[in-house]
């Protein structure tokens, strides 16, 4: 999934995203709710940097996302870049990597987020 600049407002939820390439879901835009979403990386032969990325968006909530991925995943699960304000909560990885990287911005909020 991709939520690109101007794409504002929006709520996200219930969605399946299976074997992504690059990241199960990039936003590059600020104020979206994704929640209850299931991201599932099941093949070893695709390496994304992150499941879930966000780049330069600001004010948004990613909350009770699951992210299943392969035995020796060592990547992240939620990476934050450049970003500020936003709610990082209740999301469960499979990643051995970090759960979350946030790399950049301020006032985020990273709690309840845990590897199982």
């Amino acid at each position: 999934m991709f939520v690109l600049t101007g794409a504002t407002g929006n709520n996200v939820y219930g969605n399946t995203v299976k074997n992504a390439s690059l990241q199960g879901l990039l936003v590059q835009s600020d104020g979206n709710t994704f929640t209850d979403n299931e991201f599932i990386q099941t093949n070893s032969s695709l390496n994304p940097d992150a499941i879930i990325r966000l780049s330069s968006a600001n004010n948004n909530k990613i909350i009770g996302n699951e992210m299943t991925t392969y035995s020796g995943f060592s990547n992240i699960g939620i990476r934050v870049t450049d970003s500020r304000s936003n709610e990082i909560k209740d999301n469960i990885t499979d990643t051995s990597g970090k759960s979350v990287s946030i790399e950049g911005g301020s006032n985020n909020v990273n709690t309840g987020n845990r590897n199982r």
